[in-house]
């Protein structure tokens, strides 16, 4: 999905690029398509999801908790890959 949004410049809800996603991802087109097409399916989940993640506070993607024994922490928005690094040797420094 990301490769087809920002690579290729490809609206991340048309059918055509779900379904060049799910075919990325293995899944067959016949089980895909019904899914896709039908623009009910799962709506309230999703719904009942974004609800819930707004709840905590969440309202940029990625937003990524990596969970440690002493705290987690919480990385929100686009990162370098290095404060990635920074914070998963943190991770499992605190870890030992």
């Amino acid at each position: 999905m990301y490769s087809q949004y920002f690579e290729n410049e490809k609206h991340p809800s048309a059918d055509e690029t779900l379904l060049k996603a799910t075919s990325d991802a293995g899944i067959p087109e016949g089980e895909a398509k019904p899914v896709v097409e039908d623009k009910n399916e799962g709506l309230m989940d999703v719904k009942m999801l974004v609800r819930e993640q707004a709840g905590n506070g969440v309202d940029s993607v990625p937003y990524i908790v990596l969970e440690g024994k002493r705290r987690d922490l919480t990385l929100v928005g686009a990162k370098e890959v290095d404060e990635y690094l920074k914070a998963l040797r943190t991770i499992v420094k605190e870890s030992k």
